[in-house]
């Protein structure tokens, strides 16, 4: 079973990231710094997410899969 979600920029920065339900319920906010970020997801149910990322002055939304 993944718990872990990675991810990696091409160099350090600070990033925001939330995780929502499909039903836009918010579930987990947590802020990194560096260039490898992981992110702890073993509290979420088995199901299909939303993952906000923020940094600098980008934003993006990735759809993620916890089994």
């Amino acid at each position: 079973m993944t718990t872990q979600l990675r991810l990696v920029y091409p160099s350090a920065t600070q990033a925001d990231y939330t995780i929502y339900d499909l039903m836009g319920k918010q579930l987990v906010s947590h802020r990194q710094n560096g260039q490898h970020h992981q992110l702890n997801v073993s509290s979420l149910a088995k199901g299909v997410y939303l993952l906000e990322s923020k940094h600098g002055n980008q934003t993006g939304v990735m759809q993620f899969v916890k089994e």
